[in-house]
């Protein structure tokens, strides 16, 4: 609004200027007297509407642009041993229910030495004791396949994997220490032929205990 009322009031000025100049074509077109007060009406006219137009006009310095910076995801892995490392760190959260010790103990990934991009996969994890030993099991069973069936779905070429559970053990002298109580191992062969896109509690509880390879479990469970 401000530019045009100053264009205006610039263009009436040029048409005072040009009146009180008198060119030929401004003499035909009007008397002396006549020609005066037009050329003074118009200029008073375009000094205050020029006038106006310098007031109201923004003032348009433009402000320095800034380039927002590329948004890098924290705390995201980029290599695929990371990757995997940290999907079991989400599956293995929080503490045990009676020693409070970290559910996860150790994650160890390692290239295939026969499979070209291929990734061995260890876990060891502590589970947690349950009101009666079968229950217990349940609980480690329940772990094993929520590992398997996050390292087997990361999208990474998983050839084996194997997961520990551990629990607080005491021998006959009294001594208590954590003892190795169950051990799965699931390889590629066996794992590419399984639904997962089953429910989870499908894959947990009727699918996977009847697929991986059971290594190791403690007597008191048998």
């Amino acid at each position: 609004m401000g530019a045009l009322l100053g264009t205006v009031g610039i263009i009436s000025m040029l048409f005072t200027i040009g009146a009180l100049i008198r060119p030929e074509p401004l003499k035909k077109l009007f008397k002396e007297n006549t020609r005066t007060k037009i050329a003074l009406t118009f200029g008073l006219g375009g000094f205050i509407l020029f006038a106006i137009g310098i007031g109201i006009t923004p003032n348009q310095t433009t402000a320095p642009q800034t380039t927002a910076p590329t948004t890098v995801a924290n705390n995201v892995p980029q290599d695929p041993a990371s990757q995997i490392k940290a999907i079991v760190g989400n599956v293995l959260q929080g503490q045990t229910n009676q020693s409070n010790e970290p559910k996860l103990r150790s994650v160890d990934v390692e290239p295939d030495p026969a499979v070209k991009g291929g990734w061995d996969v260890t876990v060891e994890f502590n589970g947690d004791n349950n009101l009666s030993n079968g229950l217990t099991k349940d609980g480690l069973e329940s772990e094993t396949a929520d590992v398997f069936i996050a390292v087997y779905t990361s999208g990474q070429k998983i050839e084996t994997a194997t997961v520990t559970g551990y629990l607080p053990l005491t021998d006959k002298y009294g001594n208590t220490s954590d003892g190795m109580v169950y051990r799965a191992t699931l390889t590629t062969d066996d794992a590419s032929q399984i639904n997962w896109s089953l429910d989870k509690a499908t894959l947990e509880l009727q699918i996977l205990p009847g697929v991986w390879d059971l290594d190791y479990v403690n007597p008191a469970f048998e």
